[in-house]
């Protein structure tokens, strides 16, 4: 299949741009101009995740009950009371 081209659909002309994205190239230009920008963007960390939390992460990947999908009304111990 050589030289295959993908049509993507029209409607993907209307999406706006990604907003975080605006941000991104926004801050971008701040600090290219010298200006300190404090990013209150997306939430990534910038510090690597605490030992105690992966340990509890590990611990629960073990547990077979966690490997099932809910059923299509969901977890009745999640919902409020």
């Amino acid at each position: 299949m050589a030289n295959a081209t993908i049509k993507y659909s029209k409607r993907l002309d209307v999406l706006p741009p990604y907003l975080f994205a605006q941000i991104d190239t926004l801050k971008a230009e701040k600090e290219a101009q010298g200006i300190d920008v404090i990013d209150l963007g997306v939430g990534d960390p910038d510090q690597p995740t605490p030992p105690h939390i992966i340990d509890s992460l590990v611990r629960a990947a073990h547990n077979n009950a966690n490997h099932r999908y809910p059923s299509s009304e969901g977890m009745l111990s999640l919902e409020r009371p």
